[in-house]
């Protein structure tokens, strides 16, 4: 799912964005709304697979240990 949302903000709106400018130029309201939406695309991948993430080491490591060595 993470990976679905990423590359879809990446390639699908990158293109749509790309596209955009190319026929109406990048200083303008749609094209700026374009962008926003691929960049948010972007980190909403990046915090669903962040998520994930998490909750396997939740579920699958109940204990974390943390040891310095003193040297």
């Amino acid at each position: 799912m993470a990976a679905t949302i990423y590359i879809g903000g990446c390639i699908g709106f990158e293109l749509i964005g790309g596209h955009y400018a190319e026929l109406h130029g990048r200083e303008n309201l749609i094209y700026s709304m374009i962008a926003t939406v691929e960049e948010s695309l972007e980190m909403g991948g990046i915090i669903v697979f962040i998520w994930g993430l998490l909750t396997y080491i939740s579920e699958n490591h109940k204990e974390v240990r943390l040891l310095f060595d003193g040297r």
